[in-house]
């Protein structure tokens, strides 16, 4: 199984917001990009499959949503951090801008008259992530040319709010080599799974997922860059990108 690896840094261009919690009028955003939010994002959607949502249910399968044999390639979870003279800062209170809004009135839009929106919140606060911020992430994939059909400069619409984010730095595409364990970069993690861990470090908590990084005891794939090191846990790759 030959498995190819290159590193991106994107930067965002405008505001960003993936809402992490809502306690009614005060909205918190998650401070990363999941791997899913990557996949859409750095491959225009060009693989997902049209089908009717339903709002009640709200179920979401991402696997069946976007057929990931027709594009096989798979991103780890990029954090926001602030960068200053090519060094990131990853506490940086400039990361995260806070807006407070107050409606008075609103109706969803509609053909037949609309509905009445007084039994949702009308005033709060709302955080976001500012301008020129950067995420790290590190795409695999079988198919070296995937990997390759990226260029510097590049423009793509990441997230429900399609905040522009540009490809400012790229790595060449190297070569993986499959380890029995080691230290991974940041990996979205079911909660279950802690226990293939020696060390960890918790970056986030979802409903779905830990996001975390740290001493993995199973296979991982990993890849030399210079002075910087990529490992992930193949188990957390899909294994449509492994065929």
């Amino acid at each position: 199984m030959n498995i190819y690896c290159r590193r991106f840094e994107l930067r965002n261009c405008g505001r960003f917001l993936t809402i992490s919690s809502d306690f009614g009028s005060k909205y918190k955003t998650n401070l990363f990009l999941t791997s899913e939010a990557l996949y859409a994002g750095l491959t225009r959607e060009i693989t997902r499959e049209p089908k009717y949502i339903d709002l009640k249910s709200d179920e979401y399968d991402f696997i069946s949503t976007y057929d990931i044999k027709n594009f096989p390639i798979w991103f780890s979870p990029g954090m926001f951090v602030y960068k200053i003279h090519d060094k990131f800062l990853t506490k940086n209170k400039t990361t995260i801008d806070v807006n407070m809004f107050n409606v008075l009135d609103e109706d969803y839009p509609g053909t037949g008259g609309g509905k009445n929106r007084k039994s949702s919140p009308t005033y709060g606060s709302m955080e976001t992530i500012l301008p020129n911020n950067y995420i790290v992430t590190y795409g695999v994939s079988a198919d070296k040319r995937l990997l390759q059909s990226y260029n510097k400069g590049s423009i793509y619409l990441m997230g429900k709010k399609r905040t522009m984010f540009q490809i400012t730095d790229l790595s060449e595409v190297m070569f993986c080599e499959i380890l029995n364990s080691g230290k991974i970069v940041p990996t979205q993690v079911a909660r279950d799974d802690i226990i293939y861990f020696s060390e960890y470090n918790i970056h986030a908590i979802t409903m779905r997922y830990l996001l975390i990084s740290g001493y993995y005891n199973k296979e991982i794939f990993n890849c030399n860059f210079g002075d910087k090191q990529f490992s992930y846990p193949i188990d957390y790759v899909p294994k449509e990108i492994l065929l």
